[in-house]
């Protein structure tokens, strides 16, 4: 059994970079399931229609969103977009981007108040570090996460990001990074299982 974790170890190691304590702690309490965990979490990493860099970017977006706030996924895809050479002005704008969500609230109540009149549409902030494309993907990223699920600013986000250039392809990768966020109930999860149990 230890064997089979040391492997498991050194393949996340190898295939996602270094491990937080969630990982850690599945690890420890259920191999398999880590097993299961990794290779999901390694589907864009082997496909890679986005860069390593912009699928770091996209996971900071689906974990720094207002409906989720995951610190360890947080902290992690902002070290790994550092890794891969974001610079802080690009990370700033996805973290802006995605703070615009809180709009969603006026997309929808608004129509719903005054059917009659035109929303006014998000705020968007004025940065140029990254490309329009790119944009258009962190918008796609936190609208398709199970959190959120806004379908009409999904929809709009990727007919943007196509009218941009970006393929089928990359945005799919989105989707797939935006569903890494159901493996942290047991990252949150599994260490307190542990602690209270004393395994």
């Amino acid at each position: 059994m230890a064997d089979t974790k040391e492997k498991l170890h050194d393949e996340f190691v190898v295939t996602m970079d270094g491990l937080h304590d969630g990982w850690s702690a599945l690890l420890a309490a259920d191999p398999q399931f880590f097993k299961a965990g990794l290779t999901l979490a390694s589907v864009p990493r082997r496909k890679q229609h986005l860069s390593l860099k912009d699928q770091a970017m996209i996971g900071l977006s689906v974990n720094a969103a207002a409906t989720h706030l995951y610190r360890p996924g947080i902290k992690a895809h902002i070290a790994a977009a550092r890794k891969e050479g974001a610079t802080i002005d690009e990370v700033l704008e996805v973290v802006e981007l995605t703070s615009t969500l809180g709009i969603h609230a006026c997309n929808i109540g608004v129509p719903l108040l005054v059917e009659t009149k035109d929303v006014v549409g998000a705020p968007t902030p004025r940065k140029g570090a990254l490309s329009p494309k790119m944009k258009e993907l962190v918008y796609c990223a936190f609208d398709t996460a199970a959190t959120h699920l806004y379908v009409p600013g999904l929809k709009l986000h990727m007919k943007n990001a196509l009218g941009y250039g970006a393929t089928p392809q990359e945005i799919l990768e989105v989707m797939e990074i935006a569903t890494l966020l159901s493996l942290q109930t047991a990252h949150e999860t599994v260490p307190m299982i542990a602690e209270l149990y004393g395994a």
